[in-house]
This record gives structure tokens, sequence and C-alpha cells, in this order.
């Protein structure tokens, strides 16, 4: 499509800002493409150059945790008539020194946040207990919490709302669930309608959760080596190692973070390649939005704490019902893709659950970059599948 030029641009958002790809006439049929787990939108370059100029072609980089340490410190509560980070009092606590008791007092600042009630509504005279969550318990595990303090405090929980050049998203671990507020703040702010989604690998994840919450928004949705990632939700079956993958290994890069490698330029489209399984031609391309210089050499711009991502522990009933949505969806499967399927059985149950004239699967010929590495090999099946009259029940 090398009549459209490619945009750059970013979109506003509560934390901040969506670094954003587009190419076409906005007024054409929108297409909204999203990555996969440490990547950026380079990723679809390729893909958009060879595909029709009849769409108008979105992407952006998803927010990750790469700053998000820095603006957790902006989180203060008061303790003992002092402003306190909430992570210096967490980290006293680790040390077994917490002389900060919390009591009852005032959240003083966060720059990007909301705060849920969930006790007696804060009157201006009721003190009020500042109790902090996970960003993955979205406010339901203070519940408890609020009955233990009590009835005399408003407790109010504090759920924070970047990959490539996007903000990141505070309060750790991430994972595909709340990276769907990024696609619906893009679909609302752009006022579609209706949007086509291309989604590689756990991108498709995030777009069926999207799809799920917001049903009929996504009008055709494609998986591209997407089915590979329905594997994860297998951890559920075996609490311990969720545990240690999705909690446990995370924490301990988030509290105790490797140091951040550096390369020179060569080494690490190198290390790109090899890691993608994709030429250093095709590294470079994602180089383009995950590096940055150092004192004359490169370093990754996604935190090293961000490859251990967290897993949802979704129950396959529950999971098959999120994932079996009337919208028509196409899923390419790369036949070389090396990805390795550890949780064959949830895997494989799965697929055969979905698999119905709304849900299907068609094998390509390429590995799990083949978007990138191949694009001709499927823009032929994407573009008939946008085309065709796909039958979707009411």
């Amino acid at each position: 499509m090398p009549e459209n030029p490619m945009k750059e641009w970013f979109l506003k958002v509560p934390w901040g800002k969506l670094a954003m790809l587009s190419w076409g006439d906005p007024s054409l049929p929108p297409t909204l493409l999203v990555h996969g787990f440490m990547d950026t939108a380079a990723t679809f370059i390729p893909l958009v150059d060879v595909m029709p100029a009849t769409f108008h072609y979105v992407t952006f980089d998803l927010p990750d945790v790469l700053q998000a340490l820095h603006l957790i410190k902006e989180f203060l509560i008061k303790v003992q008539g002092r402003d306190v980070p909430i992570v210096q009092k967490r980290k006293q606590e680790r040390a077994g020194k917490d002389d900060l008791q919390l009591e009852p007092g005032t959240f003083l600042a966060a720059r990007v946040g909301r705060a849920f009630s969930a006790g007696p509504e804060a009157d201006g005279v009721t003190p009020a207990a500042a109790v902090c969550s996970n960003l993955s318990d979205a406010g339901a595990s203070v519940i408890g919490q609020s009955s233990a303090i009590g009835a005399g405090a408003a407790v109010l929980d504090i759920v924070g709302a970047g990959h490539g050049h996007s903000d990141t998203m505070p309060g750790p671990p991430i994972s595909p669930l709340h990276l769907v507020e990024a696609i619906r703040q893009i679909v609302d702010q752009l006022q579609w309608d209706t949007v086509s989604c291309v989604a590689h690998s756990m991108g498709y994840l995030i777009c069926a959760y999207y799809n799920a919450v917001y049903p009929g928004r996504i009008r055709r949705l494609v998986s591209l080596a997407g089915a590979i990632s329905i594997q994860l939700h297998g951890l559920v079956e075996l609490p311990k190692d969720w545990f240690d993958i999705s909690i446990a290994s995370y924490y301990r890069r988030y509290f105790q973070p490797p140091a951040p490698l550096t390369y020179t330029y060569k080494k690490a489209v190198e290390s790109l390649a090899r890691a993608r399984d994709v030429s250093e031609a095709d590294a470079t391309i994602l180089a383009s939005r995950c590096l940055k210089s150092v004192d004359g050499e490169f370093r990754f711009t996604w935190d090293v704490k961000a490859k251990k991502i967290y897993v949802p522990p979704i129950a396959e009933d529950i999971l098959y019902s999120i994932l079996s949505t009337p919208t028509p969806t196409l899923c390419l499967v790369p036949t070389e893709d090396k990805t390795p399927i550890t949780f064959y059985d949830c895997h494989v149950n799965m697929l055969a659950k979905l698999t119905n004239e709304r849900y299907v699967f068609v094998s390509v010929p390429g590995g799990h970059s083949v978007h990138l590495t191949n694009p001709e090999f499927i823009v032929p099946q994407i573009v008939k599948f946008f085309n065709e009259d796909v039958k979707s029940k009411l």
C-alpha cells in the first residue's frame, strides 16, 4: 500500500498516551492491528504495505510496565502525619522493619487512578483508609479488608489506570485483561461503531476479552498465530505452578530486577532476530520502536520485569464462554510456528470446542511472525475474510 504513507501520532488516555501508527483514509472501514507479548506496532508495517488501500489501518504500542515503579511511587498515604510512598512502606514490611503503622488517613496523591468506595461513603468527616490493591485484583480484593478495618472508616481502593513509545499503565503485574482498556480507549475516541481486528499471538486474547465485554463492536477478528496463546490458561489446573509463574517469579524480578543490558546496535538486532526467529532485516523493523540509545550503546525499552506476564486464572468453561462469541473469527495457524505448546490438552481441547462455521482455522506457511516475514502468504486469506458474508448468530 505504498500510496498511503504511514502516520505516527499519539492518543491521549487517562494514564498518559498511546503511540499510534495509521495508514489510509479515516473515512474507510477501520481495521485495528494488535500486537502480542514483548512486541511493538512496527511488527505490522510489512503486512500493511501489501494490504489493499480499501481500509483504514490503525495500530499502537501496547502499554507495558516500563515505568510502573516510577508511577507507583507517586501513590502517597498518610501515615503518622507523614506522606509516605506506598513503595517505601512495602519495602519496610518485607524487611521486617515496618515501624510505619497504617492509620486511617487520607489518600493524598495519585496522578493516575480511580477510587472505588468499599465501605461508608466518604463524607469529609468519616476517616478514610487507603487500601491499595494489585491492579490485577480489579478492586475486588479489598472487600474482605474493608470488613476487617471496620465500619468507622470509608475504605477507598485505589486502582491505577509503555511496549514501544506508549506510556505504561501503573500497577504491575499487567495481564491481557488490563490491556483491554487500551482497545476501548481507541475504539471510543475514534468513534468507531464497529471495527475489524487483526491480532497477533497474545494480542488475540486481548481482542477476545474486549469482544466479550463489548459485544458487537468487533465486526471480524483475525487471529495471527493467536490460537497458541490459549494454552496459557492451562496453568489454572496447576495452582502451584500458576502461582510460581504468574506471581512469584514476577515479583522476584520486580523487587530484585536484574541489571538492564546494553548492546551495540548490531548485537541488539541479532538478539531480537534470535528471540523472534526472524531475519536481521525483519528484526531491524522491530528495533525501530523498541531500542533507545544509552551512552553510545542501545537498550531495549521494555522492562525486563515485563518478561513475566500475569496469566489470569480463568477456568476452561469460562474461557470457552469468552472466546465463543458470535463474532466471525479466522484463526491463521502458521505451519512452521516453533512456539512450544506446554499445556497441550488445554490447547487442543479448546480449539476443538471452538471450531464451527463462525470460528474457522486455516493453516498457512510460515513461522510465528509470518505477518512480518512473509505477509504475502496471509493477505489473500485476510482480505477474503473481511469481504465475505460470514454467518453470525444473533
